[in-house]
């Protein structure tokens, strides 16, 4: 038989073990950026109740009481050029963001079948949604004008992941 002549030290462990300096600082490190995550959650955590989530904030603190400004002027036949309501009163077609003059808009507040902030908001909601299926439109029109089989592809038969396909960078304007 032969023995092996080398001291404990350089022969070194047959298998390391399960925590090792490596592992237990990766551990800390991963414990503690995860309850930075968790302590940085916490401030801006909201309680999910459905009188408190009605929408994103720009929606409901500015665009919902412009667009319901709009629709009581529109319901009264009055041209909404002045906004009394705000800062002693602002000019209110003059400001684009109130989009008086936008045909969607508009139609929106021919449309809504009663002059309150509740009625104005569901149709804001609605507004928002037939954006969102023009803009599915559009790019479904894009993307088969250039290639009818990449709709297919987006959607793979069930059982196989999503194969990425290798694009160059002349690719993207290219027409087959």
């Amino acid at each position: 038989m032969l023995e092996d002549t080398r001291s404990v030290g350089e022969r070194g462990a047959a298998r390391p073990g399960l925590f090792t300096r490596r592992r237990a600082a990766l551990a800390i490190v991963s414990f503690g950026f995860v309850c930075a995550i968790l302590l940085v959650f916490s401030f801006f955590w909201v309680e999910p109740a459905p009188w408190k989530f009605q929408g994103t904030y720009d929606m409901k603190r500015y665009f919902a009481p412009n667009a319901y400004f709009l629709d009581r002027s529109i319901d009264r036949g009055e041209l909404p050029l002045w906004n009394p309501l705000v800062v002693c009163g602002t000019p209110f077609a003059a400001n684009p963001q109130t989009q008086v003059f936008y045909p969607p808009n508009l139609v929106r507040s021919l449309l809504t079948w009663r002059a309150t902030p509740a009625g104005t908001y569901a149709t804001m909601w609605a507004l928002l949604f037939v954006h969102f299926l023009f803009a599915a439109w559009g790019t479904l029109l894009h993307d088969l004008s250039y290639d009818a089989a990449a709709v297919v592809r987006a959607f793979p038969p069930e059982g196989q992941g999503a194969r990425p396909k290798r694009v160059r960078f002349g690719d993207a304007g290219r027409r087959r």
